[in-house]
């Protein structure tokens, strides 16, 4: 009995679309593409291999070829295959089997006729072919549409968009309480581009000029997913190398990611498919590889897995597409209220521009940093990671440390009237400079400085300089999504005659 004749359709199956039919139907299943692709993995011949023996045990040659393709659950079998098929204790265990699930499900899925549009490969990696043998202890994650959608909406009447989320209840009552969820998207002029960008493919570009604090975008996150598979323990034989567990791991989280991906609208699931994905060679399937390559992390959102911490990362439509450097100019934080991510400039950014984030942490020195870019597949050619760059590495080691000391020094320079005035600001201002040299005006050291060069202009009574960077000052808070030092506030002279720190320092 051949595999093909095996999966042929029954009378009371639904045929697939009139471009699939053909008058035999062996030969209408062949040439549905999605059934082709899926007879070609090795996963699913393991599977037919598998079942092939249970179903001509109980079914005679003729009713095989009639029987249609076989259902993922008991119930659904019920209507096709007799009775006593169920009770066979080796269709039982196939039946707790994931894997056996998923490939039944494709197969139904197939030839029913339903699309799904470019649905990802079952092949999980180039290297190795899926494993076997193990048991799946899944702990509980539920998809969740956020914001929830009504009936019958639309991309086109809701631009805003949704998220597909895969999260666990914790996680979901968390972001379903949060005050004042969800809020409108606040959309700027649109301020970028997707083009070309020399060596590195697709990149984002400014298309106005940008001052620092600058509001660039703002867009919900196509998929909200854990950045990794402490969520999914597998049982595997004794015997199995490290390796094979993670592989088994990755195999079953892929398959997890995906429920995500396929309640996605067409057009987005086509967005989020289009994106790069590094990770095709290391067991990593499609829907998780795009993740790994292309996400964004979210703060405030993490499951706690035995002792470690499971963060929750994002994937983005248009700003999961700007490159990296360790000289980044554009600024993100997650507003959990409206479930949408912020860019904003981190510096003037002239027209032309590419606009560029940081992929992993930026005080490191050039060695530690590159390594953390291999898992993203490239080797960042930045000023900052020229071979040659053992200075900026000390400026960087140096940076991270210069805000050390600044409140004593500023207790002792309030006491001490002999100090020169200008000692803490000059002090500062020269470290600003070293920060703006790196390109690291992102990072919190910069606020502190700023900040410590506003406190001293307060302390002198010095109105006009204290405004200015105040102003500096929320222009990076509001960047930073630090909502709690507003621009007004800080720079309002009115307001700054009035703190109990004004003019304690005037000579």
């Amino acid at each position: 009995m051949s595999i093909n004749a095996q999966l042929a359709p029954s009378s009371s199956t639904p045929r697939p679309s009139p471009r699939d039919t053909d008058s035999a139907p062996q030969t209408m299943l062949l040439q549905n593409s999605r059934i082709r692709a899926l007879l070609q993995d090795s996963t699913c011949r393991g599977v037919i291999d598998q079942l092939r023996p249970v179903l001509l045990e109980y079914l005679p040659s003729g009713e095989v070829e009639n029987a249609g393709p076989p259902r993922p659950n008991s119930q659904d079998l019920g209507s096709t295959f007799p009775a006593m098929l169920l009770q066979d204790s080796r269709l039982q265990a196939m039946l707790q089997d994931s894997t056996f699930r998923s490939v039944m499900g494709e197969f139904r899925s197939a030839v029913s006729g339903r699309t799904r549009t470019r649905m990802p490969p079952i092949r999980r990696s180039k290297k190795c072919s899926p494993p076997v043998g193990y048991v799946v202890d899944q702990r509980a994650l539920s998809c969740i549409t956020v914001p929830p959608k009504p009936d019958g909406a639309t991309l086109a009447e809701n631009p805003d968009g949704w998220s597909e989320c895969l999260v666990t209840n914790k996680i979901k009552a968390k972001i379903l309480s949060t005050p004042g969820f969800p809020t409108p998207l606040v959309r700027p002029p649109r301020a970028h581009r997707i083009d070309s960008s020399p060596g590195k493919g697709l990149g984002i570009f400014a298309t106005r000029d940008l001052d620092m604090g600058d509001l660039i975008h703002v867009e919900r996150p196509l998929l909200v997913i854990p950045s990794c598979t402490t969520h999914v323990k597998v049982k595997c034989p004794q015997g199995w190398s490290e390796e094979q567990v993670e592989w088994a791991k990755l195999f079953e989280w892929d398959k997890q990611c995906y429920r995500a991906l396929e309640r996605l609208e067409p057009e987005a699931q086509g967005a989020y498919l289009s994106l790069a994905n590094v990770h095709t060679e290391d067991g990593t399937g499609t829907t998780h590889g795009i993740l790994r390559t292309n996400g964004f992390g979210i703060d405030g959102l993490a499951d706690t897995v035995g002792t470690s911490e499971a963060p929750y990362i994002g994937v983005c439509k248009e700003f999961s597409r700007a490159n990296h450097s360790c000289r980044p100019n554009v600024t993100r934080y997650f507003d959990q209220k409206a479930f949408a991510y912020h860019f904003s400039a981190a510096r003037p950014i002239k027209t032309g521009e590419e606009m560029t984030v940081a992929y992993s942490v930026l005080s490191g020195v050039r060695s530690v940093r590159q390594q953390g870019y291999q898992r993203y597949g490239f080797d960042c050619d930045c000023s900052a990671c020229d071979p040659d760059s053992e200075a900026s590495d000390q400026n960087r080691r140096d940076i991270a440390a210069s805000v050390d000391g600044l409140d004593s020094n500023y207790a002792a320079w309030l006491r001490d009237k002999t100090l020169p005035k200008d000692e803490l600001i000059k002090t500062s201002r020269w470290w600003m400079k070293v920060i703006e040299s790196e390109g690291l005006e992102c990072l919190p050291v910069y606020r502190r400085h700023l900040g410590a060069i506003y406190r001293a202009y307060v302390a002198l009574g010095d109105k006009e300089n204290a405004v200015k960077y105040g102003a500096l000052m929320g222009k990076w808070c509001r960047a930073a999504g630090k909502q709690e030092l507003p621009i007004a506030w800080l720079s309002d002279p009115r307001r700054l005659q009035k703190r109990p720190d004004w003019a304690i320092r005037r000579v």
